[in-house]
């Protein structure tokens, strides 16, 4: 937003007015007028439904275009072009694992690239999009999540958001592995509620083991009030900036974690090294009751080896936690323990994953 791109609320304004004047259907200004109800009443997901419904996609995707395509950042006065290009040069530079984004717009794989980073992009409707999860590739990894006005596929009304966060498994087995593996930072985020969803849930379910996760937000009354309830229930610790309209608090945090190390463990802040220097025993208490019936299945189990497709078959039968689990969920907490020390992982010639116990430690 900071050179001019829309918010929510604006961009939703500037789609019905765009798709009221290239209408020629008179059918449709009854939905127009049904739209601009919902935009008047805060109810910006039924907005978005009806626009959705009512405009051709052509017309929606041209109209995206315009409001996030990189002739808005070139076109913007120079303070703010020079500001937004400042923030995404430090986005780019920061040592992340990888990012993850909402937007529409180019400007982060731009500035990446002007970085010479090297990225692997995974596209949202991969269905190989966990696979960057764990890895230690060289590559930083990169999803959109909603799409881009590049692919011409964006997420916009509740039926598309649907369709990714609760019909495409994996998109949240991604979210899940994500969520388990790394510190995550939120950065002009709402923490919208499936987001808070899947982490209450892993948060809850690890005995609040996951790594904890920090949310860059302006310290306005609702966030203040919801600061606590975020960090004992979800696992979000908030970085509250003051709420001026510049945004400027987020911009010093850009500033920093551009000129931060790679590999650095800030304070025991990195879960999966906090592990590592625990004792063995001290490892298997914290992991929670699921991880430990895990860990009890493969030390049980024929040999005490356990195939990858033993582990995700849907007709997998391991009694308690493990068999309530869903099949991705069963993968990335052993990827979890994998992680950590307590399970080994080897390949055989077909390259299907064998699980040991680590008997050097177990």
């Amino acid at each position: 937003m900071a050179c001019g791109m829309p918010g929510w609320f604006d961009l939703l304004q500037g789609l019905l007015s765009d798709a009221r004047a290239a209408s020629s259907n008179e059918d449709n200004e009854k939905s127009f007028q049904h739209c601009e109800w919902f935009l008047k009443h805060g109810n910006l997901p039924m907005a978005a439904n009806v626009l959705r419904d009512a405009a051709s996609q052509g017309d929606l995707l041209n109209a995206l275009r315009a409001r996030f395509g990189r002739s808005v950042l070139d076109n913007a006065h120079r303070p703010e072009r020079k500001r937004m290009e400042t923030r995404m040069r430090n986005l780019a530079h920061a040592p992340w694992r990888g990012i993850v984004t909402t937007n529409y717009d180019h400007l982060i794989e731009d500035a990446l690239t002007a970085a010479r980073r090297s990225v692997v992009v995974s596209p949202a409707g991969e269905s190989t999009l966990s696979s960057q999860v764990g890895k230690n590739a060289s590559g930083l990894f990169f999803t959109k999540l909603h799409g881009s006005t590049e692919s011409g596929e964006v997420i916009l009304s509740t039926e598309e958001y649907d369709r990714v966060y609760l019909m495409q498994h994996h998109v949240r087995n991604f979210l899940n592995a994500l969520m388990q593996h790394y510190c995550l930072v939120f950065i002009g985020s709402s923490l919208e509620d499936e987001i808070s969803r899947i982490r209450r849930t892993l948060w809850v379910d690890s005995n609040e083991q996951i790594p904890l996760a920090y949310a860059l937000l302006p310290a306005s009354d609702e966030n203040l009030a919801r600061r606590s309830w975020l960090r004992k229930f979800v696992g979000v610790e908030s970085i509250l900036y003051p709420t001026d309209k510049g945004h400027r608090g987020m911009d010093t945090f850009l500033s920093l974690v551009g000129k931060l190390e790679s590999d650095a463990d800030h304070e025991n802040l990195n879960s999966i090294a906090r592990f590592k220097r625990l004792s063995v025993d001290q490892r298997m208490v914290q992991i929670g009751k699921a991880n430990r019936e895990l860990v009890d299945l493969v030390r049980n189990h024929t040999r005490g080896r356990l195939a990858n497709f033993e582990l995700v078959d849907e007709k997998f039968k391991g009694g308690g936690s493990v068999e309530a689990m869903s099949p991705g969920e069963r993968y990335y907490r052993m990827a979890f323990l994998v992680a950590i020390g307590l399970i080994r992982e080897i390949e055989d010639g077909s390259e299907n994953r064998i699980y040991l116990v680590n008997k050097r430690l177990l």
